[in-house]
């Protein structure tokens, strides 16, 4: 009888430490991922920031993004010329994925606002998750036979919003279903909004830059003489009229 109780106590004992150490495991796990999530955010905001352009930016996003969730291909849609349907400007894929005739296919692709998942996000302006897009029936995927051919399951679509509207649509494809992770699109929808926040930053100083050009132009077609002075009586601009009466330069 004490034998079996001793045994007993054993058994419970190794059954807490598996416990434990799962538990451990699990936390463990969950902190790398949290590490590796904080550091893609923060490499993404400053990479995005210093980009040259809106595509130099989605690319850093796109590689970014799949690099660390382990979504093996990623794209961009952004507005086409006539501000009616989206395009693909901008794409990324795992190398060993083969995926470069898949990107170069879904560039001969147009979505208006509500058709297949670009222009379904365009037009909800909300993150959408698509569980299989081999379906054509699945919520109107016009590029099911492509998916099929690439054994492309699951994917993502994310807008990129800035002064309220939609200015892209990020996408992303993995080679085997997933169920919707709430916690996925929380991060990539993070993204997307930081992103956001630079397209419109970039816009208002796009505005500035051109408001003070057309400034400057009027100003410089002027026939009177204009300047202005700071508190120290020092020239922060002069206008073209007073290089041609004083035959000085500006500088």
């Amino acid at each position: 009888r004490i034998s079996g109780k001793i045994g007993g106590a054993i058994d419970r004992a190794y059954a807490e430490r598996e416990k434990i150490e799962k538990q451990l495991r699990v936390e463990i796990a969950e902190h790398r991922r949290s590490n590796q999530e904080t550091d893609l955010l923060q490499t993404i905001t400053m990479a995005i920031s210093e980009a040259e352009n809106l595509h130099a930016a989605l690319s850093i996003v796109l590689r970014k993004v799949c690099e660390t969730t382990g979504w093996v291909h990623g794209e961009a849609w952004l507005l086409c010329s006539d501000c009616k349907s989206l395009e693909c400007a901008v794409s990324w894929s795992e190398p060993s994925g083969k995926l470069e005739e898949f990107a170069k296919k879904s560039k001969e692709f147009k979505f208006p606002p509500g058709i297949g998942l670009p222009g379904s996000v365009w037009s909800s302006k909300n993150p959408e998750w698509r569980r299989d897009v081999t379906v054509t029936a699945s919520g109107n995927f016009l590029r099911a036979v492509l998916t099929r051919k690439f054994n492309l399951k699951s994917a993502i679509g994310i807008p990129v919003i800035a002064n309220d509207e939609v200015v892209a649509v990020l996408g992303f494809f993995v080679k085997e279903l997933r169920d919707e992770d709430e916690h996925l699109l929380k991060l990539i929808s993070t993204v997307g909004v930081q992103l956001g926040i630079v397209i419109q930053r970039k816009q208002t100083e796009d505005a500035l830059r051109e408001s003070e050009e057309r400034l400057r132009s009027i100003l410089d077609n002027a026939t009177a003489i204009i300047y202005i002075k700071d508190i120290h009586g020092g020239y922060t601009f002069v206008n073209r009229q007073v290089e041609k009466l004083l035959h000085r330069k500006r500088d």
